[in-house]
Formats: C-alpha cells, sequence, structure tokens
C-alpha cells in the first residue's frame, strides 16, 4: 500500500514495485490520479487497485487499511508486506 501514489516518488515507487512482480494498492486524496498510476501499472502488465484516501481523515485511513487486508488475503493468501507513507514536509515522523 503506498499513500500519495497519484503522482511523484510515490507512484514512481508503486510503478517500480509492481514491476519487481508486487501487486500494489495505490491511495491518494485524488481518486484519479490513483486511478492513473494503477492505469500505467496494469498497462505495463503489473497489478494494482487504486482507492481515494486523505490521510488526515481517520475514517479513510480505517477504509483504507480495511481494503488493504481484504486484498492481500486475495492477492497474498496472508498479510501485505510492505507499508509506504508520504509525510508531508515539516511533518515530524518515526523512522
Amino acid at each position: 500500500m503506498l499513500t500519495g501514489a497519484g503522482s511523484g516518488i510515490e507512484s514512481a515507487f508503486a510503478r517500480e514495485l509492481a514491476a519487481c512482480s508486487g501487486r500494489v494498492m495505490c491511495s491518494d486524496i485524488n481518486l484519479e490520479q490513483a486511478k492513473a498510476t494503477t492505469g500505467l501499472i496494469e498497462q505495463a502488465g503489473g497489478c494494482a487497485r487504486a482507492m481515494a484516501c486523505a490521510v488526515t481523515t481517520l475514517a479513510d485511513v480505517e477504509a483504507l487499511v480495511e481494503a488493504l487486508v481484504e486484498v492481500a488475503e486475495v492477492w497474498l493468501g496472508g498479510p501485505a508486506e510492505v507499508w509506504s507513507s508520504k509525510t508531508p514536509a515539516g511533518t515530524p515522523s518515526a523512522t
């Protein structure tokens, strides 16, 4: 799952991960941009799904995690292996 996957480095990372046989859940506050990234992945023969998510909205994040759990069961037969999160500039983040 990648948040902010509709553009920039997260979109590039989603495409690279898919190119390495990964299955990617692309989320972005702008669903059309997330769909554009999944479209590029699918055109290249990869597997991806798009979902809208505003990471500042708890209900959106909960829905995204719930969707990821469901997709991981289908795609992987178990839990997701890689998570990535994009943090707005100037926001403290745990590393």
